[in-house]
């Protein structure tokens, strides 16, 4: 659903939606007295191929990630971060098209 490379909202971003073709993972070392940082991924780089065209994208630690899974209705209530897309109703109202949850 809307695969290519397009300009987003802030100035100087994109959005690319795509499949992943390759990745490759950097990995950082333990600092001293936080062990917590051992193992994790410094950044990652990806390639993502879509119809038209293809982008190498970099993606860093302080990245947001998300992931789609399926849900049900129910957990969407008050206080729950969302975003989504949707179009014109018959009656006026918006009729949703996707909605995803943000932890």
């Amino acid at each position: 659903m809307g695969a290519g490379h397009n300009p987003m909202g802030p100035p100087d971003t994109t959005m690319t939606n795509g499949n992943v073709a390759t990745m490759t993972n950097g990995r950082i070392a333990a600092q001293a007295g936080d062990p917590a940082t051992a193992g994790k991924a410094a950044s990652a780089t990806l390639q993502l191929i879509y119809h038209g065209g293809r982008q190498r994208i970099q993606v860093g630690p302080d990245a947001q990630i998300t992931r789609i899974a399926a849900a049900t209705a129910d957990q969407v209530k008050p206080g729950v971060r969302v975003t989504g897309a949707a179009r014109p109703a018959t009656d006026g109202s918006a009729e949703v098209v996707f909605l995803s949850l943000t932890p």
